[in-house]
C-alpha cells in the first residue's frame, strides 16, 4: 500500500484492463467461473490460515503489524508528497509456547526469549512502507531485547508492560528503535484480550526499488505497531 498515489493506480489498472481485453480478443478467450475457494484456506475472514510464522491454523497468537513513516522534527516527512501517507501491513502467527514467551515469569520482569523476540523483530521492524523488504539477517542484528513485566493482577486477568530496544544495520541499511507497549491475559482462557506493542526508530538507507527510497531522503523516523487481529475492528 502507499507504492503509488490513487491516480496513478487508476491509470495502471485502466491501462491493464484495456490491454487484457485486447489480448482475450485476439485469443477469443472466454470468461470463465471462479472455483470455489478450498475448505480450510482461511483461518478466518480475511487472516491467512498461515499468517506469517511456523503455527498456521493452529496459532494461539496473531498480531496484525502496521509500519508508517513518522515526521521528522521539523514536522516534515522524508520523501515525495505522494508517500506522505504511505502504510504497509503484515501478519505473524506464533504457537502456544510463543505466546508463554510474552508473559513474565515468577511475578517479577522478564526478557522475552532472545529468539522469539529476534525473530519477531527481525521480520517486522524493516522498512517496508512503500514495498517489500526482507527481513534482517541475524549477522545484522546489533541488540535485540524485550523485557514483559507485571503491572496489575486483577482476579484471573493480568496486565503487561512491555519495553525494549532494536539496532540492526546492514551495507545499504539500518534501524535504530525502542519499543513501549502493554497487555493484557486472561488466564482462564489462556490468551491475550488485549496487546499493543509500538516500536519508533530512525531508518536509514533502502533497498533500492524495492522499498522505493531515494538516495537524498536521508535518515527517517519509522514507526511499527503491533496488535491483536481484528482487535479495534467494528
Amino acid at each position: 500500500p502507499g507504492r503509488h498515489s490513487k491516480e496513478q493506480t487508476i491509470a495502471l489498472l485502466s491501462l491493464s484492463l484495456e490491454r487484457w481485453e485486447k489480448i482475450a480478443k485476439e485469443k477469443g478467450l472466454k470468461p470463465q467461473a471462479i472455483p470455489p475457494r478450498p475448505k480450510g484456506m482461511w483461518q478466518g475472514e480475511g487472516v491467512a490460515a498461515r499468517a506469517g510464522g511456523s503455527a498456521g491454523a493452529g496459532a494461539a497468537l496473531i498480531l496484525q503489524v502496521n509500519s508508517r513513516d513518522l515526521p521528522r522534527a521539523d514536522g516534515k516527512y522524508a520523501g515525495p508528497p505522494e508517500y506522505r501517507k504511505a502504510w504497509n501491513q503484515n501478519w505473524l502467527d506464533f504457537t502456544a509456547q510463543d505466546l508463554a514467551g510474552f508473559l513474565p515469569k515468577n511475578g517479577a520482569r522478564t526478557e522475552v526469549p532472545a529468539a522469539l523476540f529476534g525473530r519477531l523483530a527481525r521480520a517486522s521492524l524493516v522498512d517496508n512502507v512503500r514495498g517489500q523488504v526482507g527481513e534482517w539477517p541475524e549477522k545484522a542484528v546489533r541488540k535485540a531485547v524485550l523485557t514483559t513485566e507485571p503491572v496489575l493482577m486483577q482476579g484471573d486477568v493480568q496486565t503487561i508492560r512491555f519495553e525494549g530496544e532494536f539496532r540492526a544495520e546492514d551495507s545499504s541499511r539500518s534501524y535504530d528503535g525502542k519499543l513501549l507497549g502493554r497487555a493484557v491475559y486472561d488466564l482462564k482462557k489462556n490468551a491475550f484480550t488485549l496487546f499493543e506493542l509500538v516500536a519508533v526508530g530512525v531508518r536509514t538507507g533502502g533497498t533500492g526499488s524495492a522499498n522505493f527510497r531515494t538516495v537524498g531522503e536521508g535518515s527517517s523516523a519509522l514507526g511499527v505497531s503491533f496488535i491483536l487481529e481484528g482487535q479495534y475492528r467494528n
